[in-house]
């Protein structure tokens, strides 16, 4: 097999893992966190708040 042709097969492969990586992460992932978290009642709220009842940095 030539050099050429090697690289270029690396470099669709490694293509090939980014975009399977992005899907994953932006579109499976998200998914399944909410079909985890659904059942859940104790969840609570989502943001944290100091003392004055001021919304804070979760």
């Amino acid at each position: 097999m030539r050099r050429r042709t090697k690289i270029r097969m690396a470099v669709k492969g490694l293509i090939a893992l980014l975009i399977t990586y992005l899907l994953v992460a932006y579109f499976v992932a998200p998914e399944i966190w909410i079909f985890r978290d659904a059942g859940r009642a104790d969840f609570g709220k989502m943001v944290t708040t100091t003392e004055q009842d001021i919304p804070g940095d979760p």
